[in-house]
């Protein structure tokens, strides 16, 4: 459909007056607004993320967000990622109430608390060679961000040179329409294609933008619209690309109608309306889901480069992380702490000290695995006066097979393995690192008694 700004108009007059018949309904029963915010921040939550490809259901958010519970055989990553976008979300209010600017320090603020900690993704050289680079956080990108299109072509966002200035071009933009009074959903708008054109960070571009257009909307007394999952591939993103050969009316329009579709919902919520219950098309792809599920695991799934850094991001990195805060506890008591890391049986890297990035080594040596990695952490020379000296070895193995994979703690002579369907789980990791933790703790012990008689 072709949008002019007159059709654009309409839209916007019917926005404004519900939004002027929900401000006559203020102050809101605070039960009831009490509920609706929360079926909103639930839904942000959960489309944001899924737009961005995270596996989580809308239940399963729902039981994370209100509950703590994590879905067995998902990512830990897909968690995290609900958990940061979630402690954004609820920042927001705080924001508005005190007056705080959206500038660029802002801006760097809320991808931090987004992110909220570094972390490796798979990456392409400039002759398009696998590789891996670390994401920063709370920092513009300094390598480029180019995306391939479905056609295979490259899509160009500003430059690493560029970002600086074009985020400052922007704040300068969305300052000088503040103060022109252009129509707020419009702002928030042209923001959102705006950021996204920049893409400024190295990941989360588009929760941010979403975010962002979020704050404004809010700021204004409006209510966040929510961009679904269902619209990603229909609209949302044609929408974009439509853009980028100078029709932003199209994309100004679909924000505009989701801000109605959204104010429409709030307001029938503030009135006592039921609004938690999914339509009819979120009750079919949720049986698409289970539908596909299905196949996916009637097919299997096969040991490959890309199921290996798969199960690296999503659980093998994060269980690392984990055992190494309990290393990190113990390695005071000894003279050295070391890592040797062996692919195949073969032993790849020397020893190199706990403070190495082990992620990164075995991330970049992925590729080369057949059949499976050993880190073995190496405590040397316990290190108190009046005992005798000892070493202490810590041994984890990862065996990779055709359809299915081995995670076995020597120390504890204990496995769990598992097919590539599935991801070791957030307690499942958590219930393995308390136990290695309280095996080392007793093997130190038991050193220092024998040391002592």
């Amino acid at each position: 459909m072709d949008w002019s700004m007159e059709k654009i108009e309409d839209i916007l007059l019917k926005i404004d007056s519900l939004k002027s018949e929900l401000d006559g309904l203020r102050p809101f029963d605070e039960d009831r607004m009490n509920k609706v915010e929360q079926t909103f921040r639930l839904w942000w939550n959960y489309h944001s993320n899924a737009i961005e490809g995270n596996q989580l259901t809308l239940g399963e958010t729902k039981m994370l967000l209100m509950h703590g519970l994590t879905a067995k055989g998902k990512p830990l990553k897909d968690h995290e990622d609900i958990k940061g976008h979630n402690d954004v979300v609820q920042l927001l209010g705080g924001i508005i109430s005190e007056g705080r600017p959206l500038n660029e320090t802002l801006i760097r603020e809320l991808h931090k608390a987004l992110l909220r900690e570094p972390y490796l993704v798979k990456a392409e050289t400039p002759d398009g060679k696998p590789t891996s680079k670390m994401i920063k956080i709370g920092e513009y990108k300094t390598l480029p961000n180019n995306v391939r299109t479905s056609t295979g072509e490259t899509h160009f966002y500003a430059s690493p040179e560029e970002t600086p200035s074009m985020m400052t071009d922007l704040i300068d933009w969305y300052n000088k329409s503040e103060q022109e009074e252009l129509h707020p959903v419009l702002i928030a708008a042209y923001f959102h294609y705006k950021f996204v054109c920049i893409h400024p960070f190295d990941d989360g571009n588009g929760r941010m933008s979403r975010i962002l257009m979020n704050l404004i909307l809010i700021k204004h007394g409006y209510v966040p619209g929510i961009l679904k999952i269902e619209d990603r591939n229909t609209t949302y993103i044609p929408a974009l690309e439509d853009a980028d050969t100078g029709n932003v009316e199209g994309f100004i329009a679909y924000i505009a109608n989701t801000e109605l579709d959204s104010i429409t919902k709030y307001l029938k919520g503030i009135k006592g309306v039921n609004i938690d219950e999914p339509d009819d098309l979120q009750k079919r792809f949720a049986l698409l889901d289970k539908k596909v599920s299905g196949l996916e695991l009637e097919r299997g799934r096969y040991k490959n480069n890309e199921v290996l850094y798969d199960h690296f991001r999503n659980w093998i990195e994060p269980f690392l992380k984990e055992l190494r805060v309990i290393l990190d506890q113990t390695k005071k008591y000894f003279k050295q702490c070391n890592i040797i890391l062996l692919i195949d049986g073969d032993q790849l890297v020397k020893e190199f000290t706990l403070t190495g990035n082990l992620s990164q080594i075995i991330s970049n040596s992925l590729a080369n695995v057949k059949e499976g990695i050993q880190v073995v952490y190496v405590l040397k020379d316990f290190d108190k006066a009046g005992l005798n000296s000892f070493d202490i070895q810590v041994s984890i193995e990862l065996k990779f097979f055709e359809t299915a994979y081995e995670l076995y703690c020597r120390n504890t002579n204990s496995k769990i393995g598992k097919s590539y369907l599935e991801y070791l789980t957030v307690d499942e990791i958590k219930e393995i690192v308390t136990r290695e933790g309280k095996n080392l703790a007793d093997m130190i012990e038991k050193k220092i008694e024998e040391g002592m008689n």
